[in-house]
C-alpha cells in the first residue's frame, strides 16, 4: 500500500552521497514472500521509495523484471548484485501505477506481486535476477534495486548443504563501561545486555537454528567503574564479594541503577540444566543490569553446551599478543583470567560448554602464528581456531568444507574456517524494514554453493564479525528464511568439527602464508603493555592498604579488558579507561598526607606526635610511617606501628624518640605501603631538641632557692598580731 509523511529534508551533498548510483529516489526492499519461489507461487514484493533529491518527483509506476538466467556462480552473484550487468532480455512479471508526488526527504510504499506460474524457468533451481525500477509520471527510470530470487522445482533434494552459525557474543569497545557509576554507565551496560543489545537479538533470534555462541565471559559480570574512590562517598561503594563471602549476597547500588525487586522463578542451579524454564537467581534487591544480565544468562543456559563456546575472559587478542611478542608470563597471566566474582554466580554457566575454541583476528595467517596461537599455555589448550575460509588452498580439495586439520610444532589444529562473502553480507544486515536484499543474497549464495557439488555440497560456516549490531526481527527473518530453503540444513559448529576427517586435508589444506582482508590494527603495543603493567603493579601494591571490598579488587578487570580483541574497532577509545586509572591512581596516592608541623622536644627520651589525614572517601590500612631524622642530635628508639585511618579523617601517631644533644632536628616522614610504595608527598617535621640533663637540677635547685629565700624575707618583714602602736 503506497503512503508515506514528509521526512526531513538534506543538503544535496548528502542526498548525492547517499545515493550512489545517482538516481533521484532510493528503493529498498523490506520483504520477497515467499523468500524461495517454488512452481505455482504467487511472489509479492514489497518496499520503499524515499526522494533523495532536493526537488519533487512525482512517481509513474513500479515494475518487477527476470530473465531466463541463472546465476549459478559466486562471480554471477557479484556482479549482477553490484549492478554490473543488466537483464539482456528482460521480461516484466509484475507492474504497478503508483501516481503519488514525492517531496525531497519523502516516503512512499510499494507492493509488487508476480501472478502464480508467471516465472516458470526450465531448470530445477537456480537464482534468478530481478530488477525493480520505479519510473516518474514521464516514463523515466528514477530508481531502482537489483536482487535475486531463488527458485526450487524439485521434489528430491538429495544431500543438503550443511550450514553452521558460529556467532560472537562479545563485550564492544565503550569507555562509557567503565565511567562513573550513573545514568550513563547503567545505559552502556544496558546497551550490551538489554532488550535491544546485540546479545539478545542473535540468543532471541537465532533460536531453533542449532546456532554455535562464541562467547566473551565477560558479558556476564559487567566491570565495575574505574573511577570509583573519586566519585563515590563510602556509602555508594558497591562491594563485591570477595574470596571469604557469599558470592550470592546483595550488593549496594547507586540510586540511578535500583529497580524492583524481581519475583522470577528460581532454582538450585540453573546454569548446569539446558531446561531455559531454570531462571537465574536474583538478589533480592535487583539493579537494572542484574535483571538484564539474569536475562542473558538464562538465554545461553537454554543452549546445548556443544553449542556453547567460550572465549578467553575478556576476549584478549590472541593475534596481537602473538604478533607483538609479549612476554610469556603476561601472556599467561591474561589468557588463564578469571571471572570476577559475580551476584549471579557467573562461574557456573561458564563452566558449560567448551573452552578450547580460539578465534583471533587475523592479518596474516602463517605458520609461525598457528604455532605461536596453538602453543599459548591456557588452562584449556585449543584444539580449534576459527579462521576466514580463504585460508585454505584450492589444492586442498575443500571447495566447501570448511574444516580442515593443520599439524603445528605443537600438535593437531583444526581450522574452522567461515565464508567471508556470506559472513560480511549476515553482519551488515541493515533493520528489518529493509532487509529483503540481503537476505535474498544471503540465500543466492549458498545456493550457489550447493549448485557447484549438489551431490556433494559439503558445508558453510557464517561467523558475523564480532559486535554486529543487528535488530531480533532481522535475525529470525533471515533464519526463516534459510530454514525455508530446502538445499539447506542448519547444523551446530560442532557437528562439522565431529565430522571432520584429518588425513583428507592435512598441511595442504593451508597456503603457506595466507593474507586475509586486513582487520583495523590492535592498539596493543610493547610500550601500551609496559603502561599497562605497569599500573597493575601500582594497583597490587596499593591493595596493601585498601580495605578488599572497594575498587583495587575491581579495576583487576578494566586492565585485562586492555588486553581485549574489542578495541580494534575503537583504538581511540582504548586509552580513556587507563588514563581513568592512571588518574585513579594518583587520588590515592596523594589522598593521604603527613600534616606539617614544628615539634618541641624538652626531654631526654620520650613521645613525639605526628597527625596523618585522610582525604579519600574510603578507609586505609596498614601504612608505614617511616621517619630519619636529619641529623645525629635526635635518635628514633622504635618506628610507629602500622596505621589504619578512617574515610576522610585523621589520626594522631606517636613514636619514641630520644635527645641526644640540642638543636634542631629536621625529620624526614614517609609513608608507604607494605610493599614499599609511597604514599603522599614526603614531609620533613621540624624537632627543637632541648635534652634534659645534670644542668636541668642545678637550674630547678636554684629557682627553688631564690622562691625559699622570698618567702622568709616576705615572712621576716610582716608585723604580727601583738605588736600595738606607741602611744604619742
Amino acid at each position: 500500500m503506497a503512503g508515506g509523511a514528509p521526512g526531513k529534508e538534506t543538503d544535496n551533498a548528502t542526498a548525492v552521497g547517499a545515493q550512489e548510483d545517482g538516481n533521484p529516489v532510493r528503493v529498498t526492499l523490506d520483504q520477497v514472500s515467499p523468500s524461495v519461489a517454488r512452481p505455482g507461487q504467487t511472489v509479492s514484493l514489497t518496499g520503499s521509495i524515499e526522494n533523495v533529491s532536493q526537488s519533487f518527483i512525482t512517481l509513474g509506476s513500479a515494475t518487477v523484471s527476470t530473465q531466463t538466467r541463472a546465476l549459478d556462480t559466486v562471480g554471477a552473484l557479484d556482479a549482477w548484485l553490484a549492478g554490473d550487468q543488466e537483464l539482456t532480455t528482460p521480461q516484466q512479471v509484475g507492474q504497478r501505477g503508483l501516481s503519488r508526488r514525492l517531496l525531497p526527504g519523502e516516503t512512499a510504499d510499494f507492493t509488487l506481486v508476480v501472478p502464480a506460474g508467471t516465472i516458470a524457468p526450465p531448470f530445477s533451481f537456480a537464482s534468478l535476477p530481478l530488477l525493480v525500477d520505479i519510473t516518474s509520471d514521464e516514463g523515466t527510470i528514477v530508481g531502482s534495486v537489483h536482487t535475486v530470487l531463488p527458485w526450487y522445482a524439485t521434489s528430491s533434494p538429495g544431500t543438503p548443504l550443511q550450514l553452521s552459525w558460529v556467532v560472537p557474543l562479545t563485550v564492544p569497545p565503550e569507555p562509557t563501561l567503565n565511567s562513573t557509576p550513573g545514568p550513563e554507565h547503567t545505559q552502556a551496560w544496558l546497551d550490551v545486555v538489554g532488550t535491544a543489545s546485540p546479545a539478545r537479538a542473535w540468543l532471541e533470534g537465532l533460536g531453533g537454528y542449532n546456532p554455535t555462541f562464541v562467547v566473551d565471559p565477560a558479558l556476564l559480570v559487567p566491570s565495575a567503574s574505574a573511577a570509583d574512590i573519586s566519585a563515590a562517598a563510602p556509602t555508594e561503594q558497591i562491594p563485591l564479594p570477595t574470596p571469604s563471602e557469599p558470592s550470592s549476597a546483595p550488593t549496594t547500588t547507586p540510586p540511578d541503577d535500583a529497580a524492583a525487586s524481581s519475583t522470577a522463578p528460581t532454582s538450585d542451579d540453573a546454569t548446569e540444566s539446558d531446561d531455559p524454564s531454570e531462571l537465574v537467581e536474583l538478589p533480592p534487591e535487583s539493579t537494572r543490569i542484574q535483571e538484564a544480565e539474569a536475562e542473558v544468562q538464562n538465554l545461553l543456559g537454554s543452549v546445548p553446551a556443544d553449542q556453547l563456546w567460550w572465549l578467553p575472559v575478556a576476549d584478549p587478542d590472541l593475534a596481537a599478543l602473538v604478533d607483538v611478542g609479549v612476554d610469556a608470563e603476561i601472556v599467561n597471566d591474561v589468557i588463564n583470567a578469571r571471572l570476577p566474582p559475580s551476584v549471579l554466580e557467573a562461574d557456573a554457566l561458564v563452566e558449560r560448554g567448551r573452552h578450547d575454541i580460539g578465534w583471533p583476528v587475523w592479518s596474516q595467517i602463517d605458520a609461525g602464528q598457528l604455532d605461536a596461537v596453538h602453543g599459548l599455555e591456557s588452562a584449556s589448550p585449543l584444539s580449534a581456531v576459527v579462521v576466514p575460509r580463504s585460508t585454505f588452498t584450492a589444492a586442498s580439495g575443500l571447495d566447501h568444507e570448511p574444516v580442515a586439520d593443520y599439524n603445528t610444532t605443537t600438535g593437531d589444529l583444526t581450522l574452522l574456517g567461515y565464508d567471508e562473502r556470506l559472513s560480511d553480507l549476515v553482519g551488515s544486515m541493515p533493520a528489518a524494514s529493509a532487509d529483503a536484499e540481503q537476505i535474498q543474497a544471503v540465500l543466492a549464495y549458498t545456493l550457489a554453493r550447493y549448485q557447484h557439488t549438489p551431490a556433494d555440497p559439503g558445508a558453510v560456516v557464517i561467523a558475523p564479525a564480532r559486535n554486529v549490531a543487528i535488530e531480533a526481527e532481522t535475525v529470525r527473518d533471515l533464519g526463516a528464511a534459510l530454514r525455508s530453503a530446502p538445499w539447506i540444513t542448519q547444523v551446530p559448529a560442532a557437528t562439522l568439527l565431529d565430522d571432520a576427517d584429518p588425513g583428507s586435508a592435512g598441511e595442504a589444506s593451508f597456503t603457506a602464508t595466507t593474507s586475509v582482508p586486513t582487520p583495523p590494527p590492535s592498539p596493543l603495543s610493547l610500550k601500551a603493555i609496559d603502561r599497562i603493567e605497569g599500573v597493575r603493579d601500582t594497583l597490587a601494591q596499593l591493595s596493601g592498604i585498601l580495605p578488599s571490598a572497594v575498587a583495587v579488587q575491581r579495576w583487576e578487570p578494566v586492565l585485562n579488558g586492555l588486553y581485549s580483541t574489542r578495541w580494534r574497532t575503537n583504538p581511540d577509545g582504548w586509552p580513556v579507561p587507563l588514563s581513568t586509572l592512571e588518574s585513579q591512581i594518583q587520588i590515592v596516592v596523594d589522598g593521604v598526607r603527613i600534616n606539617p608541623t614544628s615539634v618541641n622536644f624538652l626531654a631526654q627520651e620520650g613521645l613525639i606526635q605526628i597527625t596523618i589525614i585522610n582525604d579519600l572517601p574510603v578507609a586505609v590500612q596498614d601504612l608505614q610511617l617511616t621517619l630519619s631524622p636529619g641529623n645525629g642530635r635526635l635518635r628514633i628508639i622504635d618506628q610507629p606501628t602500622p596505621i589504619s585511618i578512617g574515610a576522610q579523617s585523621r589520626t594522631n601517631v606517636q613514636f619514641r624518640a630520644r635527645a641526644v644533644a640540642a638543636g634542631e632536628v629536621p625529620v624526614r616522614a614517609t609513608l608507604t605501603t607494605p610493599s614499599g610504595l609511597m604514599i603522599g608527598a614526603t614531609q620533613e617535621v621540624d624537632v627543637q631538641v632541648r635534652p634534659t640533663g645534670i644542668w636541668i637540677y642545678w637550674v630547678l635547685g636554684g629557682v627553688a632557692g631564690v622562691i625559699l629565700i622570698l618567702g622568709l624575707t616576705r615572712a621576716l618583714r610582716r608585723p604580727t598580731a601583738s605588736t600595738e602602736p606607741e602611744s604619742a
